[in-house]
């Protein structure tokens, strides 16, 4: 076989990518200039730190906000955009080479307002997608993404978590201080990983270890996915009640990205016709811990909110009119 130079290489790429241009079947191909596709048909997507990235983000907590800044700092060029009011600040089309998704876990699974907000975004345009899960999960999540993206051809090319500290008290204590230290300390090393990964490019798609459990998980979660999507969460949303602790401040009023709080004679309601996000921010944030859950152990429980994150970062994830966080 006679060896090719790397200019023969490029030229019949380019000439194959000519007669795709020519030809129109490929949406993709239409979209991209010559340099952008010779360097997809080669298997590169750019070198590192060259792709425009798009990172969207959903975050009560902090948490997912907190992982979202410090992988942008970690890739050249990105930029942050809320997942909340995106569609009201026409930021559904994104013009990127890569995107990306940062949420938390509710349930087993994607957040509801995630999986809705993946049905509505235009990928086509996008070589690379990457997701990351606030909380350690299982592939099924990417499995439940790859779904949703499949009607516009696409899929997760790499999806990776990062065990932040627990903040689901329906169900769960908060981690101890020593705990979420712990879970902090490893961060950054995680967010490295993550980030040389997507700036070469990387495929990661790890399977789930075979174990027992997680057969059991896997024979069991589609019937309690399917029940607390149906019951959201089991009538969540309108459990929420402020206790006598409650000195009227308004602070849940404010970062409520569902904006259903309303603040009516210094004491939150909840509107029960505006569907609540399950972001958690005004339980977690509330000053007076005087914001409960019915039937929940909330009482008792503790509240965490990532420290480099406060209640008007949360909230200005609901701004119209600026969609994008530029390179810090």
């Amino acid at each position: 076989m006679i060896p090719l130079t790397e200019e023969a290489v490029a030229a019949i790429t380019k000439s194959c990518i000519d007669r795709l241009i020519e030809k129109g079947g490929d949406r993709h191909v239409r979209c991209r200039s010559r340099e952008e596709l010779i360097l997809m048909a080669a298997g590169r997507r750019g070198a590192p730190g060259e792709m425009k990235t798009r990172i969207y983000y959903f975050s009560g907590t902090g948490n997912s906000l907190h992982i979202a800044r410090e992988l942008r700092k970690r890739l050249k060029g990105a930029v942050l955009a809320p997942m909340v009011n995106a569609e009201k600040n026409g930021n559904m089309a994104p013009e990127a080479d890569a995107l990306g998704f940062i949420f938390p876990i509710h349930c087993l699974g994607l957040p509801i307002v995630v999986g809705e907000f993946l049905k509505k975004i235009s990928v086509r345009p996008a070589s690379y997608l990457f997701a990351v899960a606030s909380r350690e999960c299982s592939s099924r999540v990417r499995d439940d993404m790859d779904r949703i993206l499949s009607r516009q051809g696409k899929k997760i090319d790499s999806f990776f978590s990062v065990n932040m500290p627990e903040t689901y008290l329906p169900m769960f204590e908060v981690d101890s201080a020593d705990e979420a230290a712990r879970k902090e300390a490893a961060v950054p090393a995680a967010l490295d990983s993550i980030a040389a990964a997507v700036n070469a490019g990387e495929t990661r798609r790890e399977a789930d270890p075979r174990e027992l459990a997680m057969y059991l998980y896997y024979a069991l979660r589609p019937a309690i996915m399917f029940i607390c999507n149906k019951t959201r969460y089991f009538n969540l949303e309108n459990k929420f009640f402020a206790d006598d602790t409650c000195n009227g401040c308004g602070l849940c009023e404010k970062i409520c990205l569902a904006g259903k709080i309303e603040i009516n004679a210094d004491r939150p309601a909840w509107n029960r016709r505006t569907k609540c996000l399950f972001c958690f921010a005004c339980i977690h944030f509330c000053p007076a811990r005087a914001i409960q859950i019915r039937h929940s152990k909330t009482t008792v429980r503790g509240r965490y909110h990532h420290p480099l994150v406060s209640a008007a970062e949360i909230a200005a994830q609901k701004r119209t009119g600026v969609s994008l966080e530029p390179d810090a």
